[in-house]
């Protein structure tokens, strides 16, 4: 619990977290070694950032390494020990607190607590933050079990994350939200595959059909704050060192010198990691995909949890980037943990 809180609360990278990685060492055994060894191509991947330090340019890249490595041990050793449920209880808690530390700042200390442009951000250095933070917190509300708390605590926590993201003004965790809802519900009401699958394609084709009134409701340009230009520019990027990257946490195009991130997740790894460190995280994607669905039997009410939250992780790396393509937080230790839950085949 104190890790996944710290993890939520910290700007990465700092040098006080090299202590992750210590601490997920406090874990060590030999089942977690034996269950790591079913990961081969994320350690790979984890492999090729630490390698990256040798030619990126970028000072921090062998300590986001460290720290990416204990985030991933840490999350095997959630997924060994605890079921499903356990884990979205200690995730909550986790976020929980940290979103009431978030709402403390912003009402005793507003110079800190709010932007220049007047949006909440907590503690955190962007508004974009704390909105990726409380959209999360809304997901692992809307997934504890039932019964696990008085419904009043529920609601009331939920609103209070509800107006910690709209005062953000972020918009992709709306987004990324949205997704996950209208996946729970054609899992809930579309019995068949044949009927989800035409539900998916009237929903995609009505976005298609209209993105610039959609666009226009929530007041964003057809560039999307920019982002497109930053996209292209990280393309431009990307093709200086193509096979391998420029160094994990590295990200500076031209003319963007300075930017955290490339606002895209596959872009990001393909920047940072390229096209093999990109190859190499695909593929455990896709391995623990093939292998979650047929201990399944291909039926996303079975694994309801992790897909939901693998969801919610996709939707948000589509703009922005959450882990684990960057940084370091929270959601790297949840990732991992509910990907090696998908192969392990405990339900949910």
């Amino acid at each position: 619990l104190v890790i996944l809180v710290v993890g939520a609360m910290t700007p990465f990278p700092t040098l006080s977290l090299g202590w992750v990685t210590v601490a997920g060492l406090l874990f060590l055994s030999w089942p977690d070694v034996a269950l790591a060894l079913r990961r081969p191509f994320l350690w790979a991947f984890i492999g090729l950032a630490f390698v990256s330090a040798l030619w990126s340019k970028e000072p921090r890249t062998l300590e986001a390494s460290l720290v990416f490595t204990g985030d991933c041990w840490l999350g095997l050793v959630l997924a060994r020990r605890y079921r499903t449920s356990q884990i979205v209880w200690l995730a909550w808690s986790a976020v929980t607190g940290v979103l009431l530390a978030h709402t403390a700042v912003i009402f005793l200390d507003p110079s800190t607590g709010f932007s220049e442009g007047g949006q909440w951000r907590g503690f955190q250095p962007h508004e974009n933050a704390l909105g990726r933070t409380a959209g999360l917190g809304l997901l692992l509300t809307a997934m504890l079990p039932a019964g696990s708390m008085k419904a009043w605590i529920r609601v009331g926590l939920g609103l209070l994350f509800a107006v910690l993201l709209l005062e953000s003004t972020a918009l992709t965790p709306f987004l990324a939200l949205g997704i996950c809802l209208a996946g729970y519900l054609m899992v809930r009401f579309c019995t068949t595959h044949r009927r989800a699958l035409a539900t998916l394609i009237c929903v995609g084709g009505l976005l298609i059909l209209y993105w610039e009134p959609i666009l226009d409701a929530v007041d964003r340009s057809p560039v999307l704050s920019g982002r497109v230009k930053i996209w292209d520019a990280s393309l431009r990027y990307v093709c200086g060192r193509i096979w391998f990257g420029h160094g994990y946490g590295a990200c500076e195009p031209a003319p963007f010198v300075g930017l955290v991130h490339s606002h895209n997740g596959i872009l990001n790894l393909m920047t940072q990691l390229g096209l093999v460190g990109s190859f190499l995280f695909l593929l455990d994607f896709a391995t623990v995909v093939i292998e979650g669905g047929r201990r399944s039997g291909w039926n996303p009410a079975r694994v309801l949890v992790p897909a939901t939250y693998l969801l919610f992780l996709a939707c948000l790396n589509l703009v922005e980037v959450a882990p684990p393509h960057a940084g370091h937080f929270a959601e790297v230790i949840l990732y991992v943990a509910f990907t090696q839950q998908l192969l392990m085949g405990e339900p949910s």
